[in-house]
């Protein structure tokens, strides 16, 4: 029996996983989770898994296990968001894998148009796309021109950087495509230029998300390093990084929020509590997550279809 039929009969019927990942984001967590729930299909698995949170998260989130409304929950310490999702691939029972953040936001009728695309191309592996950036540290509107994720700049090339944030799997394939790399701060940087080298990438060219960039996101909590592996995982391939030239989209996120804490959370109506990491927003995220997909929705085009490339490395 081939692989993939191994694993499409240890699917349980579940024709895709949502794998959504948090930690001490709990006011997010109470707009992002809701969301998934309301938008899977019937057909759909979903699992959580919590970074032993010490926000009440596990509390909130053990309220939906119980009452079916998700189907895996784990709460636990682990070694980053690496090995959160590497946890969460390895429980998944889909056929497709659909990685979730906790404080992005998705256009969910989107993420079914390209579960469709996925089924209807089986020698697919994974599907990515475009993800908009929206820094809520400071006055701004949401924005393509955050990181280089736009694929033109990728097809031509052996390998290109897309974010995972629309990241969607196919289960069968992750022998060949392997897990993402703990230890790494810039955990969509090392797995898109290490698996867009082996594999065929379908890449849809419009937004499908909504990177919230907060006080808490890794690319301002870790700044320093973020950067030096993204020199150094450039270098490694030899590849030019496109993180170059005037002041970084990181840099500058970095320095708008370093403008002193209290004053962020002036910005966002927020109070720090006893913990660093546990915050609560006034006004509630829920403003945040509106603003978002109103803006999703008047960028999505008639068909994502369209807008989907593939990336093939050894064409």
């Amino acid at each position: 029996m081939a692989l993939s039929e191994e694993v499409a009969s240890q699917t349980h019927g579940y024709g895709m996983t949502y794998i959504l990942v948090t930690r001490n984001k709990l006011q997010f967590l109470k707009e992002s989770l809701p969301r998934l729930i309301a938008a899977r299909q019937p057909d759909e698995e979903i699992v959580v898994v919590d970074g032993a949170s010490t926000d009440g998260s596990p509390e909130y989130i053990l309220k939906f296990k119980e009452m079916g409304a998700i189907d895996q929950f784990i709460s636990e310490p682990d070694r980053g968001e690496a090995h959160g999702f590497n946890k969460g691939l390895l429980l998944a029972r889909g056929q497709l894998l659909k990685v979730v953040s906790d404080d992005d936001v998705y256009d969910w009728s989107a993420v079914q148009e390209c579960r469709h695309f996925m089924e209807n191309h089986s020698d697919i592996p994974l599907l990515s796309g475009m993800a908009a950036d929206w820094n809520v540290c400071a006055p701004s509107e949401i924005s393509v021109q955050g990181y280089i994720h736009d694929f033109e700049k990728g097809p031509a090339a052996s390998r290109f950087f897309f974010n995972c944030l629309p990241l969607m799997i196919r289960r069968s394939e992750l022998p060949l495509i392997g897990l993402f790399r703990p230890g790494f701060t810039a955990v969509d940087l090392e797995f898109s230029l290490r698996v867009s080298g082996v594999t065929k990438v379908a890449y849809v060219n419009t937004p499908l998300v909504v990177r919230v960039h907060n006080p808490q996101s890794m690319s301002v909590k870790r700044h320093k390093e973020v950067m030096e592996e993204m020199k150094n995982l450039y270098a490694y391939y030899s590849l030019v990084s496109p993180f170059v030239s005037k002041e970084s989209n990181t840099r500058k996120l970095r320095r708008l929020c370093s403008g002193g804490f209290r004053k962020i959370c002036s910005l966002l109506g927020m109070r720090k509590q006893k913990h660093r990491d546990s915050l609560t927003m006034l006004p509630e995220p829920s403003d945040i997550f509106a603003k978002a997909e109103a803006w999703l929705a008047a960028k999505k085009p008639v068909r994502i279809g369209e807008k989907i490339f593939i990336h093939n490395p050894s064409s």
